[in-house]
């Protein structure tokens, strides 16, 4: 399956409704789709939402008809994510761009994988429209390697004027786990059973 990410620009006046609306998606059932979730982040993009699906065509309507239905979404922003099956876990970097610097800072970032940086994987970059200028996803082998990277390498690139980082949790128990619910084991006492599918 691909890994997708959703920006969404939300109307002020219907914020909490939408998110909260976003929130509940993750308990339907979304034919097709797996391992849904979102999160709010800051700047002109209000939530990020991330999900699987097992082809374009399923998450374009997935997109269409449950996300972009919401009301209070104004703006969508779809961006397909390489799979990640290598055990590393992958980083999401939103760069914020000198508008003077901003044709050699590219540059300078669309360079950086030829360095051949220990730990870092999959590395790319993306334009994107909004408060923030470039979209950076890379895969490091753990948190340490993960923000040596963006303190070392991203912000010294001369342009970069702010950043901000998302990992991009493998959150596998989500949609395919169910419900925990509460049975008899015995007169006196309860237990927590946890109908896990395997």
């Amino acid at each position: 399956m691909t890994e997708y990410m959703v920006l969404q620009r939300l109307s002020p006046s219907k914020i909490l409704n939408a998110i909260e609306r976003l929130r509940k998606i993750a308990e339907e059932d979304n034919q097709g789709i797996d391992n849904y979730y979102s999160v709010n982040i800051f700047g002109t993009w209000d939530v990020g939402v991330w999900f699987e699906a097992k082809s374009n065509s399923t998450a374009l309507d997935f997109v269409h008809s449950k996300l972009k239905g919401i009301s209070g979404v104004v703006d969508s922003y779809v961006l397909p994510m390489f799979s990640n099956n290598n055990g590393m876990t992958e980083y999401f970097v939103l760069l914020k761009l000198s508008p003077s610097k901003i044709l050699d800072a590219m540059e300078k970032l669309r360079k950086l994988p030829e360095q051949g940086i220990q730990g870092i994987d999959t590395y790319y970059l993306m334009n994107i429209f909004g408060t923030w200028d470039v979209g950076v996803w890379f895969e490091a082998k753990n948190n340490n390697k993960a923000l040596d990277f963006v303190h070392s390498k991203l912000k010294e690139v001369p342009g970069v004027t702010d950043t901000y980082v998302l990992p991009m949790f493998p959150n596998n128990q989500l949609m395919t786990t169910p419900p925990i619910k509460m049975e008899k084991a015995g007169k006196e006492e309860e237990k927590i059973v946890m109908e896990a599918k395997h």
